[in-house]
């Protein structure tokens, strides 16, 4: 499960995906990082689509 953040830069806006997929020897939950940044142009339904497609 990956867990989405809008982040507002002085560049535009692009979303933080994060996800937890295991745990480590310690119990510790191991997170992958990964930014998303729409293209210009794009609408907020298309944003959304592509948003989705990038978290699965």
């Amino acid at each position: 499960m990956a867990n989405t953040c809008k982040i507002n830069g002085v560049n535009g806006i692009s979303y933080q995906i994060i996800g937890a997929h295991r745990r480590d020897t310690n119990g510790k939950q191991v997170r992958h990082y990964q930014t998303f940044t729409p293209s210009p142009g794009m609408t907020a339904r298309q944003t959304e689509k592509a948003l989705n497609a990038a978290t699965v």
